[in-house]
């Protein structure tokens, strides 16, 4: 789905022919690998799903970081709950 996603430029949902297209295509690369190489396919596969993921762990959580600073350094008394904010309230003065 995430690759469906990036190729749809995020139309939610994308063509549901693509995302056949894709998760089949990705499942059966992965049995391949598996079936075709035995249990040297899976040790690769687990590996190949580690050096992906690692770089993704990072990521996210650097952003989980940044998300923390973000809303640590926010000033709550500017903060107003209940109704949305009027457009002639968000437009910049001049």
């Amino acid at each position: 789905m995430v690759v469906d996603m990036l190729c749809t430029g995020n139309a939610d949902p994308g063509p549901w022919h693509q995302r056949v297209f894709w998760g089949v295509s990705e499942g059966m690369l992965a049995a391949m690998l598996i079936v075709l190489a035995g249990d040297a396919g899976l040790t690769a596969l687990q590996e190949v799903i580690t050096v992906v993921g690692l770089p993704m762990f990072i990521l996210v959580f650097a952003m989980m970081i940044a998300l923390y600073r973000g809303l640590t350094h926010e000033d709550l008394s500017e903060v107003k709950v209940g109704a949305p904010p009027k457009p002639e309230e968000l437009a910049p003065d001049d």
